[in-house]
């Protein structure tokens, strides 16, 4: 028999069925194509509906390493920023990736920061000290002092972080000259402190936010270089120093 007779044949069939028959065959021998055919109209609004929506505006990026921090302390931080930022979560979005509260070995902390930095999309970077070392070691972290200027500054006197540009320097230089003469184990050497005295030509790099964000008090807040939305790390810095204020 012919595809077109085995069609003709099916439809005599149903034809002559009583209507409730005729339902049951149809769907006996043309469920699947039936569940398909829904599945695509389906997955056509869904489309059509995701195109049309109005996108909503991505306001703020942070991410944050090496952390401990429970669910309810999460949920707090953010839910207050929310509110003291004024961000209108009906057109506007935001993201704080809690990714990674502790990484012993630091590997899968540094590959999602570098996955974070090269993306160019994260506006603050919070983790432990070995966070921002990374950052600053590898000129990834942002001038605060330009980027938030004296006065901001004031505000977390004795809690900012630096790192020496002039030995920065010299290690690129002995890099370029090939005498380099780095030992095993300094990769993990801390080039930052509070402590700028010293320093041939301190830069701002990092700001102390344990008080205000961590039970073990060691958080440090870094901007990257490559921040897309200045304004929104540094409501959040402030937000963090009134938090710290009330006693978190």
């Amino acid at each position: 028999m012919s595809v077109l007779q085995e069609e003709w044949e099916q439809v005599r069939k149903v034809r002559d069925m009583k209507p409730k028959e005729a339902v049951e065959y149809i769907w006996e021998y043309f469920k699947w194509p039936i569940i398909g055919g829904i599945a695509a109209v389906i997955l056509l609004i869904y489309g059509i509906h995701t195109l049309l929506a109005p996108k909503k505006e991505m306001v703020f990026e942070a991410l944050v390493l090496n952390i401990p921090m429970d669910g309810e302390t999460e949920e707090a931080l953010e839910e207050g920023f929310v509110s003291y930022a004024g961000i209108d979560l009906e057109q506007q979005e935001y993201v704080i990736d809690w990714g990674v509260p502790r990484d012993d070995t630091g590997t899968i902390a540094l590959q999602k920061l570098m996955v974070a930095l090269a993306a160019k999309d994260c506006d603050l970077v919070a983790g432990d000290i070995a966070i921002a070392n990374y950052m600053a070691k590898g000129e990834a972290a942002a001038d605060l002092s330009e980027l938030l200027g004296e006065d901001f500054l004031e505000s977390y006197e004795g809690r900012i972080y630096y790192i020496d540009m002039a030995r920065i320097r010299a290690f690129q230089e002995a890099v370029a000259a090939g005498e380099d003469d780095t030992k095993e184990g300094d990769a993990q050497e801390v080039w930052i402190s509070k402590d700028s005295q010293g320093m041939g030509d301190p830069l701002a790099v990092g700001l102390d936010v344990g008080d205000a964000v961590s039970g073990s008090g060691e958080a440090i807040c870094c901007i990257p270089a490559t921040v897309k939305r200045p304004e929104m790390a540094r409501q959040f810095l402030r937000y963090l120093e009134e938090r710290r204020g009330k006693g978190a």
